[in-house]
């Protein structure tokens, strides 16, 4: 992280992930998304979320990220063909079962890696 989180929001991610490193990372990618926890080149701030912000369980937080990523046709086609096809498929096969051409391919995975959804074009964890 580059520096120590605010203990409050060390306490808020341990107590909902519970050690879990797979949820600690989607905590915290979810509350820097939602502004609650930044840096200001100084160090790490916080902001308590408000109760009806918070996914209640780690999946409902995944499918959160996804819907807000899949906001597209084409975004959801690569989600889709990634989904049913072995990790390392090659781009025009992608292309293909996803129903785009490789440039609409390019663009949306683009977009999906800038969600945090894909990393080096494959899923980031997975779930």
């Amino acid at each position: 992280m580059g520096g120590n989180l605010p203990d409050e929001a060390l306490a808020w991610i341990f107590e909902r992930a519970a050690g879990h490193p797979l949820f600690t990372v989607e905590y915290l990618r979810f509350l820097a998304r939602q502004g609650l926890l930044w840096n200001d080149a100084r160090r790490w701030r916080w902001r308590t979320p408000e109760r009806h912000i918070i996914p209640v369980s780690v999946e409902a937080l995944i499918e959160q990220v996804i819907a807000a990523a899949a906001g597209s046709p084409p975004h959801r086609a690569v989600l889709q063909a990634k989904a049913m096809l072995e990790p390392g498929v090659e781009a025009a096969r992608l292309a293909v079962v996803a129903g785009l051409t490789l440039d609409e391919l390019q663009a949306a995975s683009a977009h999906l890696t800038r969600s945090g959804v894909l990393v080096d074009g494959e899923f980031a964890h997975p779930l």
